[in-house]
């Protein structure tokens, strides 16, 4: 309990408003960051306040090691919180920030506007092999949307897909797109990358890894509970 109070305390100004009793109005809250950022969490207990915690209080993908930008390019950006804390971080950066599911994108749209962001260019698609459509699976859980793997549910809607080399010299690329990986034709190299690979049958896990660190130096590898693979990067 003192850990979560600490973690709580350590990541919002307004801290006290995700602990009891006041926690129980849980939709709709802004979170008010140490470092000025603010980030709109459509519920309290949902994924969006676990990925938040876990993106500043653990930093999981360790973006104090990210130097100058020019380009940034979020792939998976679900509501924004990668965007955000880049876009304020590098104001003179171009950040482009990619989600195909329509109600994360609404979300990511607010905080964008929330934090006052001009760098911050969302767009509405999926990052796959090349330029089309494709049925998205939509999960009970905001951040295992898939266009790749349809066990995360049975519900689909179509978006529209573009190949990630429509984003030349990027500097700067998080991906976190449920499966997506594995329809790029090729990984660019970047000065940072943050990457989840994922456990899906028949995709080859191993591989891809093997080429990302043909290209970069792996500063942090995490293992999460389902198998998935989080690597963090410098290019070589």
């Amino acid at each position: 309990m003192y850990t979560e109070l600490k973690k709580r305390f350590q990541t919002f100004e307004n801290w006290w408003r995700f602990i009891p009793p006041f926690n129980r109005a849980r939709h709709n809250v802004v979170a008010r960051l140490r470092n000025g950022a603010k980030i709109l969490i459509r519920d309290i207990r949902s994924d969006d306040y676990t990925t938040l915690v876990d993106m500043v209080s653990g930093d999981m993908y360790r973006m104090s090691v990210i130097k100058n930008p020019t380009v940034i390019v979020d792939v998976g950006a679900h509501i924004g919180i990668f965007s955000v804390l880049a876009g304020r971080r590098f104001p003179h950066a171009t950040i482009y920030a990619i989600e195909p599911d329509a109600e994360n994108y609404r979300t990511l749209l607010q905080n964008i506007a929330l934090n006052g962001l001009e760098n911050v260019f969302p767009l509405n698609v999926a990052v796959a092999g090349e330029y089309g459509s494709t049925p998205l699976y939509t999960s009970t859980s905001s951040v295992t949307h898939s266009i790749v793997d349809a066990t995360v549910g049975a519900e689909t809607k179509m978006v529209d897909t573009v190949p990630l080399s429509q984003f030349p010299l990027i500097d700067v690329l998080k991906l976190d797109a449920e499966g997506a990986e594995y329809l790029i034709k090729e990984i660019p190299k970047t000065s940072y990358l943050a990457i989840e690979i994922h456990n899906i049958a028949g995709k080859d896990m191993g591989g891809l890894e093997c080429d990302i660190r043909s290209k970069f130096r792996i500063i942090k590898r995490d293992v999460g509970k389902s198998g998935h693979v989080t690597l963090v990067g410098i290019g070589k």
